[in-house]
């Protein structure tokens, strides 16, 4: 008994042994394998062309996008870009005020000079197809230039039947809220949108959306609008001259013009709101106007006649710019 004990644990470690051996005898031994090692290529950003006017011109071009907290002392003193350079800058903005529009998100594109470190050109991106931009004259001045393409615009019919509010109804088969705010306002004087309408009443909305290329830019307008009150139809269509009419050819707007300028200039960039948050701030900072995006020279009209108010006299002066 005394025996046993070790001569078991002398079996057990020799037959271990013996299965290792065999297990690394039987393993078969890994061939070689060729690894192909390919040198980097780096994928030019620009053309040619391009990259050949960069270099010919010494010219850097930065893509900055403003952050929360950012104004523009900061991004240009980021840059090293002098002071009296952004002063210059606002001073061709004077008139149009289209860097009071910008907020967090914003596309800034700065292009250097790479010699002197001096502002060359300065390009606010308002939207893939709208561009302020600023260039540097040879007095030191910056010039103010407006930029827009055109971009295809494709049209989208939506259609649809009342179920619950007017709102909820548009907003499921795809309408925006601007979109159907937008509506509501062209028919206020036809439909009561909160008695009139009823569970299966009917709506079709005519949508022009613009893209460039295959990407959509965000800007759409309402073409017609049509709403079937039972036996009923109210009806809107979008005109050459920007107003919207009947299928008589009436119009549909009040008898004071909504709009101090043409169509072509009836884009609006900053609306009325008195709780308005300043969009790099935060502060509140009232907006106690409409702001239209137009050029120096756009005529201005007044919205209506005025009998006795203390307004009368601005606006006598507007209908003679």
């Amino acid at each position: 008994m005394k025996l046993l004990r070790p001569i078991l644990m002398t079996t057990a470690v020799i037959t271990l042994s013996i299965a290792s051996l065999i297990s690394f005898l039987s393993k078969p031994t890994p061939e070689p394998v060729e690894i192909k090692v390919t040198p980097y290529q780096r994928e030019s950003v620009l053309d040619s062309s391009s990259t050949q006017d960069q270099q010919k011109d010494h010219s850097t071009r930065v893509h900055y996008f403003v952050k929360v907290g950012d104004t523009l002392s900061t991004i240009f003193s980021s840059w090293n870009l002098g002071y009296s350079t952004l002063q210059h800058v606002l001073e061709a903005d004077l008139n149009v005020l289209k860097l009071d529009t910008i907020k967090p998100g914003d596309h800034l594109e700065l292009i250097i000079d790479s010699e002197s470190k001096q502002l060359q050109s300065m390009i606010y991106h308002q939207s893939l197809v709208e561009r302020a931009i600023y260039t540097k004259e040879s007095d030191g001045s910056f010039d103010y230039r407006f930029e827009e393409e055109q971009g295809d615009w494709k049209e989208t019919l939506y259609s649809g039947e009342i179920h619950g509010s007017f709102s909820t109804s548009a907003y499921r088969v795809g309408l925006s809220t601007k979109q159907i705010a937008n509506i509501t306002q062209v028919l206020r004087d036809k439909v009561n949108f909160s008695k009139e309408l009823r569970a299966g009443d009917r709506f079709e909305v005519l949508v022009n959306y613009q893209y460039v290329g295959n990407h959509p830019t965000g800007n759409s307008e309402v073409q017609g609008i049509a709403i079937t009150l039972g036996n009923r139809e109210v009806a809107a269509f979008l005109a050459g001259d920007g107003r919207f009419y009947d299928r008589e050819g009436n119009s549909l707007e009040q008898a004071f013009d909504r709009y101090p300028v043409t169509k072509s200039f009836r884009r609006i960039t900053s609306p009325f709101n008195p709780k308005r948050k300043h969009p790099v701030t935060g502060r509140i900072s009232p907006h106690n106007g409409t702001d239209f995006a137009t050029p120096v020279g756009t005529p201005i009209y007044s919205t209506g006649m005025v009998k006795s108010s203390p307004f009368a006299t601005i606006l006598m002066q507007a209908s003679t710019l």
